[in-house]
């Protein structure tokens, strides 16, 4: 790299690593809060015309630029990563990036599952039963249901 261009290229990068992470930042407290999903309370609701899957998009697309600010960043810094970061010890920085690839890819090797049956169901209320007028049974209903419930009354 010639000798003028790191100063400016890695000013670029810390500023696009900064804003980007403030934009990650942002967007998730936004999903996470504010836009909530439908059942939570927070179906139809929108920010600036924008529901919770376009904001979902610009989570991403920001988490793209901030992944790529990285790469860029710890590339403009691999001889400071190899003197003093790795003291001099190569393994030391494979040993390093390769934690941080794991956490990036290892979650896609997680075991997937899905509740068996369809969903977990809950005896949660009584219901009368208008059949014979004088008895009651026990209302199934969903997981996501009493969670629902629980939240509205929680929140």
């Amino acid at each position: 790299m010639k000798p003028g261009l790191k100063n400016p290229l890695l000013r670029v990068t810390n500023l696009l690593l900064y804003l980007s992470f403030c934009a990650l930042l942002g967007t998730g407290a936004l999903l996470t809060w504010k836009l909530v999903p439908g059942l939570r309370g927070g179906g139809g609701l929108q920010v600036l015309d924008m529901g919770r899957h376009e904001w979902g998009d610009v989570h991403f697309w920001c988490g793209v630029v901030c992944v790529i600010a990285t790469v860029v960043h710890m590339l403009l810094n691999w001889v400071w990563l190899k003197r003093i970061a790795a003291s001099g010890h190569f393994w030391r920085l494979l040993a390093g990036v390769g934690v941080g690839l794991v956490f990036i890819f290892g979650i896609f090797f997680l075991p997937m599952s899905r509740p068996s049956g369809g969903g977990i169901m809950a005896m949660v209320a009584l219901k009368w039963n208008p059949l014979d007028g004088n008895s009651f049974g026990f209302l199934q209903v969903e997981r996501w249901q009493v969670m629902a419930l629980i939240r509205l009354f929680l929140f």
